[in-house]
């Protein structure tokens, strides 16, 4: 799990750092997770792995901001994904899972673009170091 979730993030940005540097301007956008910032039971290793992506997004924006390049994280919660089909393929988890969100429902994956088109975008510039929970609200409990 930590090859998948914090390695290939580190090592992909670090292929692209020179060419990046090189045109002093570059966007980096990692997937985190809510369980990076506030960790559920049973789910140990992977919110030390998205907790360190997270760590991994505020050094790079520090350490590569000279350089114009940007590095922000994304944090979403529940989204129906492959991923959480154990949690959503099972009416009852789903149901209470759902009672507890202020939102009242999962996220679909389309809900997740907006933000990350922004954070990529000119309109996205000024943004750097930023952890962006998408979370139905998730981290007001």
């Amino acid at each position: 799990m930590m090859n998948v979730n914090l390695k290939s993030a580190f090592s992909l940005s670090n292929l692209c750092f020179p060419h990046l540097a090189k045109r002093k301007e570059g966007a980096i956008i990692n997937i985190s997770s809510i369980e990076g910032l506030k960790p559920s039971l049973g789910l140990g290793i992977y919110s030390v792995t998205k907790s360190a992506l997270i760590m991994l997004t505020q050094v790079q924006a520090k350490e590569w901001g000279k350089h114009g390049i940007r590095s922000n994280a994304i944090c979403p919660g529940l989204i129906q994904t492959k991923f959480s089909e154990a949690l959503w393929s099972n009416e009852a988890i789903l149901n209470k899972i759902e009672k507890q969100l202020p939102s009242g429902r999962m996220a679909q994956p389309i809900e997740m673009t907006g933000l990350a088109v922004y954070l990529a975008s000119q309109a996205g510039s000024y943004s750097t170091g930023g952890i962006y929970n998408a979370d139905g609200g998730y981290m007001t409990m």
